[in-house]
């Protein structure tokens, strides 16, 4: 497994756990169930799976090139997610200026689990069709 798989599988554990919890307790909780995005921090240690004893990154062209398409893809999705859902927040409060606070935060903290999550979903499939494609040439 290549270490820009192994990101992408940590990140993507990190994301889904944060979000079942934000999921599973916010009926109880409420607001305050967004705490539990918080575990998505935990995903910055993926940075040490890049990290060799040289301090070098195992990383060639192609994984640079996985990687900045994940990203991009990952903003797109983002970008359209943000124009629906204000769209929506506005056809749902009236286009006035008070938009409850708690849906503004819960659309910042859910783009940020999307971007994250996007991102590794791309790049492991990309990964996938690679592996594909070598094992049927």
């Amino acid at each position: 497994m290549n270490a820009l798989e192994r990101v992408a599988w940590w990140n993507l554990f990190w994301v889904v756990l944060a979000s079942v919890a934000v999921a599973a307790s916010w009926p109880w909780l409420g607001l305050v169930a967004l705490s539990f995005f918080g575990l998505m921090g935990f995903a910055g240690f993926s940075a040490l799976f890049l990290r060799r004893p040289g301090f070098r990154a195992p990383l060639d062209e192609r994984d640079h090139a996985i990687g900045r398409a994940a990203l991009n893809a990952s903003m797109r999705v983002v970008y359209v997610f943000f124009v629906f859902g204000f769209v929506w927040v506005m056809l749902t409060f009236g286009g006035g200026p008070t938009v409850p606070g708690k849906w503004i935060n819960l659309m910042a903290w859910s783009g940020f689990a999307l971007v994250i999550a996007v991102q590794s979903l791309v790049t492991l499939w990309h990964y996938r069709q690679d592996h594909r494609h070598a094992a049927s040439s």
